[in-house]
């Protein structure tokens, strides 16, 4: 597995050796949240649409706020691909 440099938190493209976590966070310390696991082909994020529409199913079942709208978030992902050269990969 091959880390990349940098990472996107709270809409913030960063030194993935930045720390991001602090103590009392929510996600932190009862794993309050949720994810997916995106494959990036040639630069593309494949099938971004149905991982949006299962991400945003699962958070109104958890009652995890999802502020961000998909656009905007396919642009970020995007730029965080461009930013580690990561043009075939996996984005979690």
């Amino acid at each position: 597995m091959v880390l990349h440099r940098f990472v996107l938190h709270n809409d913030r493209i960063g030194e993935a050796s930045e720390p991001v976590l602090a103590p009392g966070q929510v996600g932190l310390l009862s794993g309050w949240g949720v994810f997916s696991t995106l494959r990036v082909a040639d630069g593309v994020l494949f099938a971004f649409e149905r991982h949006w529409a299962r991400i945003s199913r699962d958070a109104a079942t958890m009652h995890v706020p999802l502020p961000y709208d998909p656009e905007a978030i396919h642009r970020r992902l995007l730029e965080l691909v461009e930013a580690n050269r990561a043009f075939n990969s996996t984005l979690r």
